[in-house]
């Protein structure tokens, strides 16, 4: 069930605002809210999104309580906004907004300019070169540096490799359900295809990679090694 904000009195210390669209292809900020509501989780803080794929709304919510805004008020001593200032309309008057900013907005790939809005009191720039390409391009002088931040955390994925075509006769419809039985069990895993049949299958914890002749290397590191064709029996001894 979604959650929603609770009340237009509800209040917080902190809101990490986020009211963009996730994209797959692009998953820096997204990486960029989780490690910062990991490592600051002892504060009063929450997040406020739009739209979020639901992968990461599980994760985000261990650390913090998470709501999706419509057209809730925000009451909140300190925000930082990533990306839409649209938010801001919600956002009590007396709060410290910031703003951070991920992206070389002089890079001819970007043909938009930055958003900017005048409650903002700093803009927090991840690197030194985008400090000085958003200053240049906004021109204003409130702008700080902030690096993402990274915690190291321990990884029991389980590790499955497999190296075939995704085909019927090569095992594809098992391979699907396996994967659908691993989600619904919750196993945390990743398994790595080595195919040029790329996202055949879709599912969030596959890796397509590209075919190599050998791959020995990966065989040694992985828990698991996934032959499911209808066409070989015994097709590797390692």
């Amino acid at each position: 069930m979604k959650e929603v904000m609770p009340n237009v009195n509800y209040s917080r210390e902190y809101y990490l605002c986020k009211r963009y669209f996730w994209n797959r292809r692009s998953p820096q900020v997204e990486t960029f809210a989780y490690e910062m509501v990991k490592k600051y989780k002892d504060l009063d803080i929450a997040v406020v999104y739009k739209t979020a794929h639901p992968n990461q709304l599980t994760r985000l919510k261990k650390y913090c309580p998470v709501y999706q805004h419509t057209n809730e008020d925000i009451i909140c001593k300190v925000a930082i906004i990533n990306y839409d200032v649209s938010i801001i309309e919600y956002i009590n008057k007396d709060a410290e907004i910031y703003q951070t900013v991920h992206a070389d907005y002089e890079n001819p790939a970007y043909t938009w300019r930055p958003p900017t809005h005048n409650r903002i009191k700093s803009y927090i720039a991840i690197t030194q070169h985008i400090e000085q390409s958003f200053k240049k391009l906004v021109d204003v002088d409130n702008v700080i540096q902030g690096y993402n931040p990274i915690t190291g955390e321990p990884d029991n994925k389980i590790v499955l490799v497999s190296a075939t075509r995704l085909s019927k006769i090569k095992g594809k419809d098992r391979m699907i359900k396996l994967a659908n039985a691993l989600d619904r069990y919750g196993v945390d895993y990743v398994w790595y295809i080595f195919t040029n049949d790329k996202n055949a299958i879709n599912n969030d914890n596959i890796m397509y990679l590209k075919p190599r002749l050998d791959v020995r290397h990966w065989i040694k590191r992985a828990d698991y090694l996934v032959q499911l064709s209808d066409t070989e029996r015994r097709s590797v001894q390692y």
